[in-house]
């Protein structure tokens, strides 16, 4: 993974640093950047070497999203083939919760839509004062892929951001439990170092093993089961007239002609 991959990885005192690295495109996830992610995971997940696994991005933002840009089609798009490729991220944020290792989002600037999605799958999040949250996606764009708010923040505040698509900044993140602490921009190294300075400081062991039961307790709740019956309301959405509209507008005139329709509404 060179400087020019939208990946880049560096494994510092036993942490892994896995750097989203589309810092033009406020590091949207291209489909390389998505399979270059995949294997830094798996790589930092069988490093005996590493303890903590640390997703940050480059540039303004942690992450703006899935990539949105229209490419050139090989031909119509059919209903399971786009199903097949969206379960592809879906099984992507739950091999995430699998890991073994505790991971961190370090998130700075906007962290929506796939963006926040990548930042809730990790065991942890910090982020700076003036981050924002959230999937505006639902102004027109489509459902969430991953119904994971119901799991973090309950049923009110999920009804008001998801109904909404309102984005909230790191402090209010934090008071509704959607995140663990944020902080001033110029402190965020500091506060992301006495984490894992912490993590590091307990046996990797019994770090592994809490992890295992923290996560088995929502197991048994139906986690896994209901973010994936979420999916399927996803898919659903992919169809209505809203959604069509805006990818209509986004393969003829451009992202920037769609979403300026979507929220000037």
């Amino acid at each position: 993974m060179n400087q020019q991959s939208p990946i880049l990885y560096d494994v510092r005192d036993q942490i892994a640093y896995i750097t989203l690295n589309r810092p033009e495109k406020r590091n949207a996830m291209s489909a390389q950047l998505l399979q270059e992610l995949d294997e830094a995971l798996a790589k930092a997940e069988s490093d005996t070497g590493v303890r903590v696994i640390v997703i940050q991005g480059a540039g303004k933002s942690f992450c703006a999203g899935y990539d949105l840009t229209p490419t050139k089609s090989n031909g119509a798009s059919n209903l399971m083939s786009e199903r097949n490729g969206e379960l592809r991220n879906v099984r992507r944020w739950l091999r995430m919760l699998d890991m073994a290792k505790p991971t961190i989002a370090k998130v700075h600037g906007y962290a929506v839509a796939g963006g926040v999605e990548l930042a809730m799958m990790c065991d942890l999040v910090i982020a700076t004062d003036d981050a924002k949250f959230g999937y505006p996606i639902v102004r027109g764009t489509g459902t969430p892929p991953m119904f994971v708010f119901p799991w973090l923040i309950g049923l009110r505040m999920t009804n008001e951001l998801l109904f909404t698509g309102r984005l909230v900044s790191g402090p209010e993140a934090v008071e509704m439990r959607l995140i663990n602490r944020a902080v001033p921009a110029d402190k965020l190294d500091e506060e992301l170092k006495s984490i894992t300075d912490a993590i590091l400081a307990a046996p990797a062991d019994l770090i592994e093993l809490i992890k295992f039961g923290i996560q088995q307790q929502y197991e048994v709740q139906g986690m896994r089961a209901g973010l994936r019956a979420g999916f399927e309301v996803h898919m659903v959405g992919h169809r209505t007239q809203s959604v069509l509209d805006f990818h209509k507008i986004r393969q003829e005139k451009g992202l920037a002609a769609a979403l300026s329709w979507r929220d000037d509404r």
